[in-house]
């Protein structure tokens, strides 16, 4: 078995792999590094998108505070002399929930002393100035989830839960209580436990979370932008949604602001379904406010999909 992966098959003995999720002393959070710690959960025949990432956004992540887990294993020697970390993911582990839980368990104990931890998908594109200057406003001693959030079809419409391709933040605090909790919650999900078995790794980071008393914050700016967007910019600026739409109104938290006033420039932090978009994309956008936008081809490509698998009966 590969050491360098974070989890390896979940067919082993059930005690064994329980190991992996041990609870480790709490640290002081009286030293703490400034610097934001940034993982993208990725895989190694993406490494197109990986390397999209490492060419835009990924170019301003502070040296040492950017992981990629589950990438090939080359994309080190691709990043030159940007410092990057990478970790495997064993492709055994099917499940979303436990293979996510995994990543923050280790990026819990390999960097146990960042303020801020940011997850993004490989195709989650981040305004790092935005979202830096977003996270100085808090007190990372402090228990803070932060970003794209709706409300979750595994509580029955009654919690919230976020987007995980829109990417969202743990604050040191966060990430220390979740560590705490790892084990019974991946406990709940290996075994099936009714409200543990769907959705993604977003899902179950939440459902641990909320087992520890941390929902998901409003993160809306003071006009009511979401600053987390789960599709790219010219879908919100458009708002043309086509398919999308009954489930994304049905769920999202109102008034709701698309259109040409749908994100702050100065408050918008990251854009969903940005791959072969993050080189030609720029923020603040080039264009006019008012400019004319066409129907964004990604509506009517895979890309762009119902992650929650709503049941829109349930909820009207």
């Amino acid at each position: 078995m590969n050491k360098k992966w974070v989890m390896f098959s979940p067919v082993l003995h059930f005690c064994s792999w329980l190991l992996l999720f041990v609870r480790l002393p709490e640290l002081s959070s009286s030293h703490l590094d400034d610097r934001p710690l940034y993982w993208v959960l990725t895989a190694p025949h993406l490494i197109e998108r990986s390397k999209e990432v490492l060419q835009t956004w990924g170019k301003g992540a502070p040296q040492g505070g950017l992981l990629f887990a589950g990438a090939e294993p080359k994309l080190k020697s691709i990043a030159g002399k940007q410092k990057i970390s990478t970790v495997g993911v064993s492709p055994d582990l099917a499940n979303p929930g436990l293979r996510e839980l995994a990543v923050w368990r280790y990026v819990h104990d390999r960097f146990p002393t960042r303020r801020w931890y940011v997850k993004a998908d490989d195709d989650t594109f981040f305004i790092l100035s935005n979202l830096e200057q977003y996270l100085s406003t808090f007190n990372s001693s402090k228990a803070y989830f932060l970003g794209r959030r709706f409300l979750s079809p595994d509580t029955n419409y009654t919690t919230w839960t976020v987007s995980g391709g829109a990417g969202y933040v743990l604050s040191w605090k966060a990430l220390a209580l979740l560590r705490k909790s790892l084990r019974t919650c991946a406990t709940w999900i290996y075994e099936g436990r009714p409200g543990w078995t769907a959705g993604g790794g977003d899902t179950a980071v939440a459902l641990c979370l909320l087992h520890v008393g941390i929902k998901p914050a409003d993160t809306r700016d003071e006009q009511q932008r979401h600053r987390f967007h789960i599709f790219p910019y010219s879908v919100h600026v458009s708002g043309q949604f086509g398919l999308e739409r009954s489930w994304y109104w049905a769920v999202s938290e109102k008034p709701m602001r698309e259109g040409v006033d749908c994100c702050g420039d100065a408050t918008s932090v990251s854009f969903h379904y940005m791959s072969r978009r993050m080189r030609s994309f720029s923020w603040p956008p080039l264009h006019a406010k008012n400019a004319s936008f066409p129907a964004p081809q990604c509506m009517v490509h895979p890309c762009v999909r119902n992650e929650f698998g709503v049941d829109l009966k349930a909820i009207k």
